[in-house]
């Protein structure tokens, strides 16, 4: 974000004084706006960067107004404007540039602007002028370059938009679009092989957080085209004097002898008052000690029960069963580990866990989520050579996962187990490295499936006593860091090709000292926003700093009495060292005064106003990229330390002498995107991640004579690859019926508008489209047979007409409270369904049981029996499927049982199914009743809703049906209307405020372009409409119906055929479009349009 050119106060006061010196005979000149005007273009600009673009406009229109000569407030006037996306916005802003331009013939931001809109929605010819003044004027910009590119591509001018591609892949190497740009550029051109290399680089960078995307969208298209705030005071950012680490403390009192082992401490709140406490492992044949932060000071605890266990090496730190307290895995000498659950608060007790008992003497291991489904699993390497994955089922039990690591060859002592997402697919991968290499390197498959890891051949090889993974540069890729035999570093970085190479970054140092940990850390110590490289050195622990030239010794401690150490974030000023010394002494390195400020981030996956999580409660192996004054700062949430074990801290985020985080993006380990802004520096900030709904099904529309009304979801029943189990994914039915609700539908100039709009990550596939009405008789209503069926019988999506109904009498539910006014309305008030099960979305702790009695006997009315339901239901996630199926939790659907005269419940239908989404109705036809049934049951263990329950009895009946001509199709660059939701997860969207991006990703393929695409939906015959996060289909029908007849009533069907795919990680195929579906339509037709239409490429976040 730009700075305003209106001057300091000082200088205001000079041109004030000069205005009144010059002479009363000239007209006044303009005042410069006040302190107040200025703070309130700063507010403008605040509230353009939450994507509130009206109330941004309404904050700049009287600025601009008032002071007609203050470029800034204008101009950003017109960005606000532009962005707000109401009629007639894009035109009125492109006409106030326009003046603009008249007035600054010649300024960049006007120029650059007014030809993205020139391009965007004129002819390229006339935008390929205003841009190419605008790149001459900041050749360093890329995204001006991208855009003039885009200009030339689009009057076939291949050459010139190539080269114009490639000046923006060097000026910004994360623009992910210039790479897109100059694949397709090189088809042109023929050369396929280099076009195909383009595209490969484009897809490459898909899950990497700092790639970005050139878009009309804002803040996607460079900051040329961003608002310009009010003048900032410079500030000078010299490093603070004085020394990286204050002068050692001894912190473990009177030195004890020397163990005979080699002991490593670890950070954690142990004891849950917010500040971070120490534990230090007494080694063999010893116990420990516990130091409990106290303000400035350590206040050792000799009775806790954690210090009095014998023979710890090193522990490692997690919340293991997700209830908010952190338990502990403490490795010990000679002994196998053994698990702590702390519960309650400051109890700590022994766990059970078989799958340990018969391991060796660990030597390292590491607590991460590693089959992504919200816990906290266990990997441990012993002395022996074992490599065991223990996996948390989430139920207090574990079982080993040693047997699904592909089989050891000739097994070596293993040294240490190194966790990351090493090939970006947004799943953690594990290195083992052993003695004198033959280290073993997996990719992690899911579901409880690794292979080894392809590209990493020559490191696997490689002698290593230490490594780390790591992004030095802020570039958004990890690198892998060993330390050798010669204490050396070397830098492992994956190429093109996938192959893993090392270049020298560290030099050596000598030979490791006999009786020491040869260790290795990456962490920013200095607070500039760059990590340096700390290793065990032949004196004692060398720090080296990152630059421009490579890397230069930035401290020695020089002290061959240090046998081990580590880091750990005690407070706010950054990383501690302690280090561990021959005479059994443990001195603390607190921060010293010359570093600049930090920002603490404390991650959880555990939300409490939330009733369900996704990811694990410590948050660890969440990935954070800060944005700090321009520029990335890139932690890792798995430790980023060799070991052994694994502290549970904030993680620090040097600002380089700035005083805020910008924003900061989070990337879950459940694979969901949040993003944070304005973290103020020296503070903690807890971070919980948002339970928001990342996938369900598009959203439908409707005009309702004022606006676009909200209906609810559809196509939900058409999920592709929804896991149910391992190898069992629920087979997804391609169409759904939705009736509307009564006279929400309403003529918008001689056509009925609906829109199918897709604000969520995941793709929707949609076939077909039809729009039926149906002319009901007085008195008669309509019901869609319609749910998301689980057992018989068969959904048919027909209309069903009745015109008796019967309300309960009395509902009764499983607590025994009286809940009948809760069930005769439809409302969005339903009865509470009771505790939910925190570990699983969408699963209740015990079932929910209503009970219904009726004032008549059920069986012998005239017509066919059907229950009318309306309701929601809070969906699990194919990942929380998985993790429901480890721990035998089952999701059971609804059952409904009927009691007749003689008193006996018998099952009428059982797990039938439940509402297929949002708010809607459905409706089951009922096999024949009991004789005298007054009483229904119904009972389920999933998150249903239940708003309305009725039992209604279906006739023929004298409809008329009308068949609606689609009269137009669009598919559009929508946003994201906003969500709110209610107490019982009731959403709502309001599509009159839309934000242009949100935290999504989506998949990788071929998209259908933005315009007209009546022939891809008019008819089901396959071929596909798809879209993504952010877009929508605009659909008309013709709405010259006849006038209905007195006391008939008109209702709206939408009948949809198609499909839906999420991003879960569990999601078969759920990183592309491909392969798309079908249902056996001729592939001629299919292809032609899919040719015609879906050309645009899309693929990341």
């Amino acid at each position: 974000m730009r700075r305003a050119s209106w001057p300091s106060n000082a200088f205001t006061l000079l041109v004030a004084l000069a205005v009144l010196v010059a002479g009363c005979n000239r007209a006044p000149k303009a005042l410069p706006p006040s302190p107040a005007e200025l703070a309130e273009l700063d507010r403008g600009v605040g509230l353009m960067g939450q994507f509130d673009f009206a109330a941004a406009r309404d904050a700049f229109a009287p600025l601009a107004a008032r002071h007609p000569d203050w470029f800034e407030a204008r101009f950003d006037l017109a960005i606000a404007t532009l962005n707000r996306q109401q009629e007639g916005d894009e035109r009125a802003a492109r006409d106030a540039l326009r003046e603009l331009l008249r007035e600054r013939p010649d300024d960049p931001r006007v120029l650059y602007t007014l030809g993205l809109i020139t391009l965007h929605g004129e002819a390229p010819q006339d935008a390929e002028p205003l841009l190419r003044r605008a790149a001459a004027s900041d050749p360093r910009d890329a995204y001006a370059q991208y855009f003039l590119a885009q200009s030339r591509l689009t009057q076939a001018q291949a050459e010139e938009a190539l080269a114009g591609y490639q000046r923006a892949i060097a000026l910004d190497p994360h623009l992910r679009s210039a790479y897109y740009g100059a694949s397709q550029a090189l088809r042109r051109l023929g050369r396929n092989d280099d076009a195909a290399s383009r595209l490969e680089e484009f897809q490459r960078q898909r899950n990497n957080p700092l790639a970005s995307l050139a878009e009309f969208k804002y803040t996607r298209m460079g900051s040329k085209s961003e608002v310009i705030g009010a003048p900032r005071p410079m500030v000078t950012r010299a490093r603070p004097d004085g020394p990286l680490f204050a002068e050692p403390r001894e912190i473990n009192g009177s030195p004890t002898p020397a163990p005979a082992s080699l002991p490593v401490a670890s950070a954690v709140d142990i004891d849950g008052d917010g500040q971070i406490d120490v534990f230090i492992p007494g080694g063999r044949g010893a116990t420990g000690t516990v130091l409990l932060a106290r303000g400035d000071h350590f206040e050792r605890v000799p009775q806790h029960p954690l210090a009095n266990i014998p023979g710890v090496e090193f522990a490692a730190w997690g919340d293991v069963d997700n209830d908010g307290l952190t338990d502990v895995v403490l490795c010990r000498s000679g002994a196998s580990p053994i698990l702590m659950r702390q519960s309650p608060r400051g109890t700590w007790k022994a766990v059970d866990v078989p799958a340990l008992k018969p391991l060796g003497e660990a030597r390292d291991c590491v607590l991460f989520d590693a089959d992504h489904d919200g816990d906290l699993d266990l990997l441990v390497v012993t002395r022996s050579g074992e490599r065991v994955l223990i996996a948390n089922n989430g139920d207090g039990t574990f079982r080993s996962l040693a047997d699904r690591f592909p089989r050891q060859a000739r097994p070596a002592s293993a040294v240490q187990v190194l966790a990351a997402d090493l090939d970006d697919d947004r799943d953690v991968d594990v290195i083992v490295l052993r003695d004198r290499g033959r280290h073993e390197a997996f990719e992690n498959e899911l579901m409880w499936q690794w292979r080894p890891a392809r590209g990493l051949d020559a490191f696997v090889r490689h002698s290593a006593l230490a490594a780390v993974a790591a992004d030095l540069e802020g570039k958004g890729e990890l690198d892998i860091l060993t330390l050798t035999p010669e204490l050396g570093v070397l830098r492992w970085q994956r190429g093109r090709d996938g192959a893993w190479k090392a270049t020298p970054l560290v030099p050596a140092s000598g030979k490791p000292r006999p009786g020491v940990r040869t260790q290795l850390a990456v962490a920013d110590l200095d607070g500039e926003g760059r990590p340096e490289i700390v290793v065990t050195s032949e004196r004692g622990v060398a720090i080296w700093r990152m630059t421009t030239r490579g890397v230069e010794r930035q401290l020695e401690i020089d002290d061959e009495a240090i046998t081990a150490w580590t880091l750990a974030v005690l407070d706010a000023r950054g990383p501690s060292l302690i280090t561990h010394r021959r005479n059994g002494a443990t001195r603390l390195y607190a921060p010293g005064s010359g570093r600049f400020a930090f920002v603490r981030l404390q991650l959880s996956g555990r939300d409490d106003r939330a009733s369900s999580l996704r990811s694990n409660a410590s948050g660890i192996g969440a990935r954070v990229a800060a944005r700090v004054d321009g520029g990335w700062v890139v932690e890792q949430g798995i430790r980023q330390t060799s070991g052994p074990g694994q502290s549970l801290a904030p993680i620090a985020v040097g600002l380089g002498g700035e005083a805020r985080i910008d924003y900061v993006r989070i990337d879950w380990s459940d694979g969901v995107l949040q993003t944070e802004i304005g973290l103020d520096a020296s503070r903690l900030h807890r971070i919980a991640e948002t339970q928001r709904q990342l996938s369900s099904c598009p959203l439908v529309f409707a005009w309702n004579g004022e606006r676009y009304a909200f209906v609810t979801d559809i196509l939900g029943v058409g999920g592709l690859g929804y896991l149910v189990a391992p190898g069992h994914y629920a087979k997804p039915r391609p169409w759904e019926n939705l009736l509307l609700p009564n006279d929400l539908l309403q003529p918008r100039d001689g056509r009925y508008v609906v829109k199918i709009a897709e604000p969520m990550e995941e793709a929707a596939y949609v076939d077909s489209v039809r729009l039926v009405a149906f002319d009901l008789p007085p008195g008669w209503d309509i019901a869609l047979d319609e749910r998301m069926q689980i057992g018989p019988p068969r959904v048919t999506g027909r209309p069903l007409f009745f015109r008796r109904e019967a309300l309960p009498d009395k509902v009764i539910n499983d607590r025994n409270e009286d809940v009948t006014d809760r069930v005769r309305t439809a409302d969005l008030r339903a009865p509470d369904p009771g505790p939910r099960d925190r570990r699983f979305i969408g699963r209740l702790a015990r079932d929910h049981v209503l009970t219904l009695e009726f004032g008549i006997d059920l069986d012998t009315a005239p017509g066919t029996p059907v229950l009318v339901a309306d309701g929601w239901i809070e969906y699990p996630y194919s990942q929380t499927m998985f993790a429901a199926w480890q721990a035998h939790a089952d999701y059971r659907a609804a059952t409904l049982e009927a009691k007749g005269a003689d008193g006996r419940w018998r099952v009428l239908l059982k797990e039938f199914g439940y509402p297929a989404g949002m708010p809607r109705r459905s409706a089951v036809p009922l096999p024949r009743l009991p004789k005298g049934t007054r009483a229904l049951r119904l009972s389920t263990n999933q998150e249903i809703y239940w708003d309305r329950l009725a039992i209604a009895w279906t006739e023929g009946a004298e409809v008329t049906t009308h068949e609606i001509r689609m009269v137009a199709a669009d598919a559009r660059q929508s946003g994201f209307p906003r969500r709110t939701t209610g107490p019982q997860q009731q959403p709502d969207y309001d599509y009159g405020h839309r934000v242009p991006l949100w935290d999504t990703r989506i998949q990788s393929g071929r998209y259908t372009d933005f315009g007209r695409i009546d022939e891809l939906v008019m008819a089901t015959d396959d071929a596909l409409a798809i879209i993504g996060a952010g877009e929508e289909l605009h659909l008309e029908f013709d709405a010259a119906l006849p006038r209905l007849e007195p006391g008939w009533s008109r209702r709206f069907v939408l009948e949809t055929h198609g499909w839906v795919k999420d991003m879960d990680l569990y999601t078969r195929d759920g990183d592309s479009l491909e392969p798309l579906p079908t249902a056996g339509g001729r592939r001629v037709v299919r292809d032609r349009l899919h040719a015609q239409y879906n050309k645009r490429f899309g693929s990341g976040h």
